[in-house]
Order: C-alpha cells, then sequence, then structure tokens
C-alpha cells in the first residue's frame, strides 16, 4: 500500500514539475500575441503609435559586447513587449509602455517612458559628422566625430580606414576601409593574373549582387555569421560588406567589418555618404 502511494506522489510530482516547466516556457505566448494582447487593453482616444522608419542613431548606448544565454529569456512565464502608445488629446509626446504578458493572458505594466522617434535627430546626428576628402584618389566620406580615421599606404595600396568604438570585453571594433586602385595597377594584375580584379575581391562572398555607388555601377557581396560557443555558452556575430566599383577607370573597393549586430545599420548609414569627386 504504501509502495504504491509512494508511486503516485512521485507520479504526482513529475506532473506538477511538467505542468509549472511548460507555464515557465509558455510557448503560447508569442511576440504576436502578447502585442495583441496589451493592445486589447489600451483604451481610446489613446492608439498604437505607428513607427517611422527606423534610422540608427550612433549615440545610443550600445548594449552588452557579448549576449550570454540566459535561462530567464526562455522561462519566464509569460513574455515582455513594448509598444509606443500616443493619446493626442493627452499628451503630445507618445510614450514607449513596457508591458508583461503572462501565461494565462493577464497584462500588467512594468514602466513608461517618453519616445523621441531616431527620425527626429537623424539631420542633427550627420550635421555633426566630419567629411573626409581625398581630391587626389577622386572620393569623399562622411563619419561620426568621435571615430578614429587614419590612412595607410603601407602595403603599396593607398587605404583609407573608420574604425567605430571598442568595446568593453573584447576590445572588438568595427571597421570600414577604402582601397584604391589606380587604373595601372587594374591592367597589371589582368596581365599577371589573367583576370578583371574585381573577382578577387568577391571571392569568399556570397549573395553577389548589383548596386548603385553614387551613380556608378558596382557589385556588393555579403556574409552575415552567428555562432554560439557551447564552452561559454556566448554568441559571436561577424559581418562583412564588400563592394567594388570603377570609375573613372580606377578601382574602388570598400570593406565593411562587423563584430556587432547592432553597428550594422551605423555603418550602412556611413557607407552611404561615400561620394566620387570627379
Amino acid at each position: 500500500m504504501k509502495k504504491g502511494f509512494a508511486q503516485i506522489i512521485i507520479v504526482g510530482l513529475i506532473f506538477l514539475i511538467s505542468l509549472i516547466s511548460i507555464a515557465a516556457w509558455a510557448p503560447w505566448v508569442t511576440d504576436n500575441f502578447a502585442k495583441q494582447k496589451v493592445l486589447s487593453t489600451i483604451k481610446p482616444p489613446c492608439e498604437e503609435f505607428k513607427l517611422p522608419k527606423v534610422v540608427y542613431d550612433y549615440k545610443t548606448t550600445f548594449p552588452a559586447d557579448v549576449n550570454k544565454f540566459n535561462l530567464k529569456d526562455y522561462f519566464d512565464f509569460g513574455r515582455q513587449t513594448t509598444i509606443v502608445i500616443s493619446c493626442p488629446s493627452l499628451s503630445k509626446t507618445p510614450t514607449a509602455d513596457t508591458y508583461f504578458v503572462s501565461f494565462i493572458g493577464t497584462v500588467y505594466k512594468l514602466s513608461s517612458h517618453e519616445y523621441t522617434s531616431p527620425q527626429t535627430v537623424k539631420t542633427a546626428e550627420t550635421t555633426n559628422w566630419k567629411t573626409y576628402t581625398n581630391q587626389k584618389r577622386g572620393f569623399q566620406i562622411s563619419y561620426p566625430s568621435d571615430f578614429k580615421v587614419y590612412e595607410d599606404s603601407s602595403f603599396g595600396i593607398p587605404v583609407f580606414v573608420i574604425e567605430g568604438h571598442e568595446r568593453n570585453i573584447s576590445a572588438q571594433y568595427s571597421v570600414l576601409t577604402v582601397y584604391y586602385f589606380s587604373k595601372e595597377y587594374l591592367i597589371q594584375y589582368k596581365e599577371r593574373q589573367g583576370k578583371d580584379f574585381s573577382e578577387s575581391v568577391f571571392r569568399d562572398l556570397k549573395n553577389i549582387k548589383s548596386v548603385n555607388l553614387d551613380g556608378v555601377h558596382a557589385k556588393e557581396g555579403v556574409i552575415e555569421e552567428e555562432s554560439l560557443d557551447k564552452p561559454s555558452n556566448t554568441k559571436t556575430y561577424s559581418y562583412i560588406k564588400s563592394i567594388y566599383a570603377e570609375n573613372k577607370n580606377n578601382g574602388y573597393s570598400i570593406l565593411v567589418e562587423i563584430p556587432f549586430r547592432d553597428e550594422v545599420r551605423l555603418f550602412d548609414q556611413i557607407l552611404s555618404t561615400f561620394k566620387f569627386t570627379n
């Protein structure tokens, strides 16, 4: 009798633990489910504020350098979500409100702060940027004023480099490099190698496509990778973009190397300022 009772208790405990685990995981509380639950609690005249197209704010404080696996992200008995709410008749400024939606669908408001659209600071951002101009090589490019920039011709090829900020833990930083190849160099390369120089630029890249670089036809290739280092439970990210164009028979190879996902938009914005000056 006692043995049978013990088995019932064990089965009951296993069932209870399983039930708690499923509730903690709450796979049915998706991002969309949480958002719809929150919106159902918003009453007129308040409504969801339609966000403008995202423009990256390079002044934003960056998150931690390395994203560690966190059980709380997966077993939190629900999900947090942030929605920008506008109440035109009550307040002129929208607010970014953070809510918690539990595994049973109840909604709890956690915080609220004034929302400022990145679109409103775009002009101020780029206005304070510096512009590097190289008339001899025929190009210019703008960059945040606190980024490190320098020229390097130690390998016999004129190079211009923009370095982003070092990050705390790993001391890594994003880099945009402009390589200049004279038409004489390109001719000599083809004579030696029997192929165009552009073929070497995209040798290891994927998703190669045609793009426009300041009105000049160019090619672009990208590699984006993310992996998990199991021993340390840390994620590593790598983004490489290469663009090659020829203007006035001279070659321009732009290489962007980014170890942090949140800096991709910033360096795309820097890249968008590239212009030919001849």
